[in-house]
């Protein structure tokens, strides 16, 4: 069954892989921690309520 990689879009076979090679799979990862720690850098209500935890 062709599936299609997550990260760079290429084409591979395979079962329920995502991605077609690990390094896809931990770019990809990098990139969504990348995405999250931008998006809550300005946001200190995150770390107050945490804290408050």
């Amino acid at each position: 069954m062709k599936l299609v990689c997550m990260h760079c879009g290429k084409e591979f076979e395979g079962n329920n892989e995502k991605f077609c090679h690990d390094s896809c799979r931990d770019a990809h990862i990098m990139s969504l921690e990348s995405r999250v720690r931008e998006s809550v850098k300005e946001d200190s209500s995150h770390t107050k309520k945490m804290s408050n935890d």
